[in-house]
């Protein structure tokens, strides 16, 4: 199916409905203070509101003003289904599916934790556990893996924990994007879980990727534009 692609957050319309589409959230539930349905492959998953369902609300109106979103999928349902998305075309299948390009191909082995999804990345300043957020605009990364002394961009984001959030932008090397990949500061607040959250789009763009979640693998390919 077709979806929005709203500040690198995934949209998808669901019997007259949308939800966001994020790996960086365990559970599913419902943002209109009542329990729905979705049916995803024939099969019909129930959201139940959720005690943060206001504080999302909130952010998502300060990413997306005018943007009305009724509930978010998360790794419970996603894990039950598969996922492949094909950003350049703005295709997102609840399966596994082949891409309609393929000019390099990577696979990356990934872990749920504590509702999450994290990759291990090797990098020149030392190895990275990062948690995989296709809801993030851009990444937070430690101060360690990035040159403070080299910042490219300012950004204005706002986090459902946090609320607005505001700093530089820097670029870190990953072995798998030439180009660098935009990230902030991680905040205190996620060191103890993470060493960065990265955004799943800045990762892969602009290509197609798939979660094999009976193999915990992560692939995708790119095409050069």
């Amino acid at each position: 199916m077709k979806f929005e692609f709203i500040r690198n957050m995934i949209i998808v319309p669901i019997n007259d409905r949308k939800y966001l589409i994020d790996t960086g959230c365990g559970l599913s539930f419902s943002l209109v203070g009542e329990n729905i349905d979705v049916v995803i492959n024939d099969t019909t998953y129930h959201l139940k509101p959720h005690y943060v369902a206001g504080k999302t609300n909130e952010a998502l109106a300060h990413l997306m003003p005018g943007q009305k979103i009724d509930g978010i999928i998360g790794l419970d349902i996603m894990s039950q289904t598969n996922l492949s998305i094909d950003y350049l075309n703005q295709d997102i299948y609840f399966d596994l599916v082949k891409p309609s390009y393929d000019i390099e191909r990577f696979t990356i082995p990934f872990e749920i934790n504590m509702g999450h999804i994290y990759i291990d990345l090797k990098l020149k300043a030392g190895r990275m556990q990062a948690i995989l957020d296709s809801g993030a605009e851009i990444g937070f990364v430690k101060s360690k893996y990035i040159n403070l002394e080299k910042p490219i961009d300012e950004y204005d984001d706002y986090s459902p924990e946090l609320g607005q959030m505001r700093g530089k932008i820097y670029l870190m090397d990953e072995p798998f994007n030439g180009d660098g990949l935009r990230v902030g500061i991680l905040p205190e607040r996620y060191e103890p879980f993470c060493d960065g959250i990265l955004s799943l789009y800045d990762l892969v763009r602009p290509g197609f990727c798939s979660f094999n979640f009976e193999l915990n693998l992560l692939e995708f390919t790119r095409r050069f534009l």
